[in-house]
């Protein structure tokens, strides 16, 4: 089992990158396991949400983690993604070398943006050596990449129907998939542009400890293997089914690679075996139009955390009827209801100012009483 205080970190780093980057922890929470169990994750949705900050966020504090990004285009040269080329090398041999230091073949953290529009001819061949072997073709040899995990990122859905190379065996490669919608959540939404989030994780996890909690990962992984627990075969079995009644069907090699995810969630929750809860990785890979999100979460929450599947649905059914509030309506009415408060007042403050004869006396008091009564009911509401 994890060691106590390395456990504490990553849970601590967890709840910090929540609190730098608002309303996204499922997302978070796949980061983190992608690089625990050296998973990839795809990350979709409109540009402006975030995607990029938080994975830089993340790598800073799993120190010494070198991370290179890049935003593909049709004129991304080979050069701008896997080093220049030696010149001397190629002088001397003919042989084209790259000078990989600090490049995608030799670094831990690796960010693709717009993945879509990469010359898959040039690009995405080697690429996915380097994701899905960790291996890149170098001249003569075949170096060893030294990768935690990849991230994807698209503002849209690449479209194979466009024309030209088929991306999608580059796609598949990515063991999570997220559809980031624009924030719906008016509260939220004010916070991030107000700046009322923290800026960066103050935890850190060495080099060591990535390493030791990426080594758990994997012997708790290995551990499932050689003795499966009945229950979360039963689990799989019915989760299959599920999903391929929903008109999904993951490959083996998908669920192998989940299956490593599921140990890492073993991992990040203090625990040394794979559960059946653990299989909720399944909800966030297999589809692939957002669209499609819903079926399959509902499929595989039904089997891996039917508890969770009721409270996300009384989440839905709480956001949808908290939408309904008239809070700008409510706002003016309080707005009004404030102003008539003064109006009250003044005019008690008017009468007061005649001289208080028994009668006026009489219409001061129940003019006061009726303020006071107001002005209670507001402070309630206030």
């Amino acid at each position: 089992m994890l060691e106590a205080s390395i456990l504490q970190r990553l849970q601590t780093l967890e709840q910090q990158l929540n609190r730098c980057w608002l309303g996204h922890p499922e997302v978070v929470e796949a980061l983190q396991l992608c690089w625990m169990s050296k998973q990839h994750l795809m990350l979709y949705g409109a540009p402006g949400e975030g995607k990029t900050h938080v994975v830089k966020l993340l790598a800073k504090a799993l120190a010494e983690t070198t991370l290179f990004d890049i935003v593909l285009g049709p004129s991304t040269r080979p050069s701008d993604v896997f080093g220049d080329v030696s010149l001397a090398i190629w002088k001397q041999t003919d042989r084209v070398k790259y000078l990989t230091a600090g490049m995608a073949p030799a670094v831990n953290f690796l960010v693709l943006d717009e993945v879509g529009k990469a010359d898959s001819r040039l690009l995405l061949g080697p690429l996915m050596g380097i994701i899905n072997e960790r291996t890149f073709r170098n001249g003569d040899t075949l170096d060893v990449c030294p990768l935690d995990t990849c991230i994807g990122m698209s503002n849209e859905i690449p479209n194979d129907d466009a024309g030209g190379p088929s991306i999608r065996p580059f796609l598949d490669r990515f063991a999570q998939w997220f559809w980031l919608d624009p924030e719906p959540d008016d509260t939220l939404w004010v916070k991030v542009v107000t700046g009322a989030f923290e800026p960066a994780p103050t935890v850190e996890l060495s080099r060591m400890d990535v390493q030791l909690v990426q080594a758990e990962t994997q012997r708790v992984w290995r551990l499932f293997e050689a003795a499966p627990a009945p229950s979360v075969v039963e689990a799989l079995v019915n989760l299959r089914a599920a999903l391929r009644e929903a008109g999904f069907t993951p490959s083996k090699r998908l669920g192998r690679w989940l299956m490593s995810l599921a140990a890492a969630s073993a991992v990040r929750r203090g625990g040394d075996v794979i559960l059946p809860e653990d299989l909720v990785v399944f909800a966030n890979s297999v589809w692939r139009h957002p669209d499609e999100r819903a079926a399959v979460r509902s499929a595989v929450l039904k089997v891996a955390n039917p508890e969770l599947e009721k409270a996300q649905a009384y989440q839905q059914a709480f956001q949808a009827t908290i939408l309904k509030f008239p809070w700008n309506q409510l706002r003016q009415e309080i707005a009004t209801a404030a102003q008539i408060n003064r109006d009250l007042q003044d005019l008690v403050d008017k009468i007061r100012g005649l001289a208080q004869t028994a009668a006026v006396a009489a219409i001061t008091a129940e003019m006061q009483d009726a303020a006071t009564r107001v002005g209670r009911v507001l402070s309630q509401v206030f």
